[in-house]
């Protein structure tokens, strides 16, 4: 054998005997190793048989999201705050609750002699999961859903059934009672938000009606009644010229030409009409009262068969001195109704 060999093997830890024979271990051992598996075997069984089975019931809650639109209320906190979650949450596990539970379901009646119901529940908080599922909803959107698994262990499967039942119910007149609660601040919020701009419209409804009733007649909506108005007037204003020009060259004739005979005073009245058209149209106000002068006087010739009775210049002078009152009266309204007309753009933008 080599040198180097020797020396390795001569380094190396020897193997203990019953390592290099296994089989006649155990043929050796047997009996102690066949007693030890028994009494694991029993001890196991044993320990088995003393352990309590245990039973876990479980509940679904969906809670779902503000159905408020933001578009009226824009939300504070979003619905499945973890906030709100915790606060819902902590009401379920408090000790209030867990001992009406316990008391309701006679739960560990065998700690009840040594422990007060403040420290059963404490233990009883352990054997209670509330665990999130995810949201039911668009991925793109917020979630509108979410689900809650309210989980149970007891030892009993009807007691741990009709606890995650309490549990569940109480997770959800929790979370009622937290969205009657923001629904009624809500509310109240729309409430006197609906006050304010009540007031301020009854407000706004004054300053208008007062402003209207400081510039009546200067508005926009009575522009087109002012345009109308406007019209008519100057149309009055016309006629009564007409009327004024006729007067006063009924009232010159009489003045000046009483002992005329009504043939001539024709002839004169259509000489001066054919001037007139030699210059004039046919609807020139002049024309118009030269020719109802010349009806008039054709008409009083024909009644009186060429006598023309004297006529007083008193009644032509009481009417004409009329119509030149009524002509300022309306020459004046339209100076007004212009005004009005005018301001209305300004009346318009301050309104």
């Amino acid at each position: 054998m080599n040198p180097e060999h020797t020396d390795l093997l001569a380094g190396t830890p020897e193997i203990p005997d019953y390592l290099r024979d296994p089989a006649g271990l155990v043929r050796r051992r047997w009996r102690w190793m066949l007693s030890a598996l028994l009494s694991g075997v029993v001890l196991t069984g044993l320990y088995v048989a003393r352990l309590e089975p245990r039973y876990l019931a479980s509940a679904t809650v969906l809670v779902t999201s503000q159905q408020i639109s933001e578009k009226f209320v824009r939300s504070t906190l979003p619905s499945d705050s973890l906030e709100r979650i915790n606060a819902i949450v902590g009401e379920v596990l408090s000790r209030e609750t867990l001992v009406g539970l316990i008391e309701k379901h006679a739960l560990y009646t065998g700690l009840r002699k040594s422990k007060t119901l403040a420290e059963i529940a404490d233990r009883m908080r352990p054997n209670i999961s509330i665990e999130r599922e995810e949201g039911i909803g668009s991925r793109r959107q917020r979630q509108s859903a979410t689900v809650f698994t309210i989980s149970y262990e007891a030892s009993r499967p009807d007691v741990a059934a009709a606890v995650a039942n309490d549990l569940a119910r109480t997770f959800t007149a929790a979370s009622i009672r937290k969205r009657t609660e923001q629904a009624a601040l809500t509310t109240e919020f729309l409430r006197r938000e609906l006050e304010s701009a009540d007031a301020e419209l009854r407000a706004q409804s004054r300053t208008i009606t007062e402003f209207k009733e400081q510039h009546r007649g200067e508005l926009p909506d009575d522009l087109g009644a002012n345009l109308a108005k406007l019209d008519r007037l100057q149309r009055q204003r016309q006629s009564l010229a007409l009327q004024i020009a006729e007067s006063e060259t009924r009232l010159a004739m009489l003045s000046g030409g009483e002992a005329a005979p009504p043939e001539a005073r024709l002839m004169a009245l259509r000489a001066r009409l054919d001037a007139q058209l030699t210059v004039q149209t046919e609807l020139h106000p002049d024309v118009l009262a030269l020719k109802r002068q010349i009806r008039s006087l054709e008409a009083q010739i024909a009644r009186n068969d060429g006598s023309d009775p004297a006529e007083p210049v008193a009644a032509p002078r009481g009417t004409l001195a009329e119509l030149r009152e009524q002509l300022a009266d309306t020459g004046q309204t339209i100076l007004q109704i212009d005004a009005r007309v005018a301001r209305t753009p300004a009346r318009q933008e301050a309104l």
